[in-house]
């Protein structure tokens, strides 16, 4: 779907740059935006609000929607709270071997170890997280 999202973005593009279809630029900007959302929603994650249905996650789902369809953020439909926890630091130093042999390994080993420690991260504030619209619920 990305990939055919792709070819119709640079469809779009080309026909913007070309001055011979300047009667059609108007028509290419609005379908410009609609490929643009399609591209953003397809990033989605399908089962994000199923493996655990919140208040709070349906709520996070319709502001992305909203935010990705309008390319402003809607007001917050509830009240926030920010929390702020820094992990271990990672040595690079140790990884010096893995990106001399491959670079490219090296970035993916180090990008699995960031994404898992923060999913650590927010599993453990999950846990702890008192807000009503963290609990779950069976529509």
């Amino acid at each position: 779907l990305v990939d055919r999202i792709r070819a119709i973005r640079r469809f779009v593009h080309e026909c913007l740059l070309d001055p011979d279809l300047a009667d059609q630029h108007a028509q290419a900007h609005v379908w410009a935006r609609q490929a643009m959302l399609a591209f953003r929603v397809s990033s989605y994650s399908g089962d994000y609000v199923a493996t655990k249905p919140t208040v709070d996650r349906v709520g996070e789902t319709v502001e992305k929607l909203m935010e990705d369809q309008t390319s402003t953020m809607p007001p917050a439909y509830a009240e926030r709270h920010a929390y702020v926890r820094l992990g271990t630091p990672v040595c690079l130093s140790a990884y010096r071997s893995v990106f001399e042999e491959s670079p490219r390994q090296a970035v993916q080993v180090l990008t699995d170890k960031w994404e898992e420690a923060v999913q650590a991260g927010l599993d453990v504030l999950n846990t702890e997280l008192q807000t009503p619209g963290a609990e779950l619920f069976t529509p």
